[in-house]
């Protein structure tokens, strides 16, 4: 199934990472180009309970070409 991150923020770094982590494509759609530059470089560090860096692929939304089956829209309340 491949997936996309609308809203990458904490929320939406740690959904993207575990879904990549499972094994599924997911791609995160950001704009802001240092946090992008820095996801694709390093990952997504979680810490906290459960600690890890997971490997994300994050693009710009004139980036993100092709269909995806699952769209997750996430926003601040």
């Amino acid at each position: 199934m491949r997936s996309a991150i609308i809203g990458v923020g904490s929320l939406g770094i740690i959904t993207g990472a575990l879904i990549s982590r499972a094994g599924e494509d997911c791609t995160l759609i950001i704009r802001n180009e240092s946090n992008l530059q820095a996801l694709n470089t390093k990952g997504a560090i979680i810490t906290g309970l459960y600690e890890a860096t997971i490997p994300v692929k994050a693009v710009k939304p004139q980036d993100a070409t092709g269909i995806f089956d699952v769209i997750i829209l996430l926003t601040k309340q």
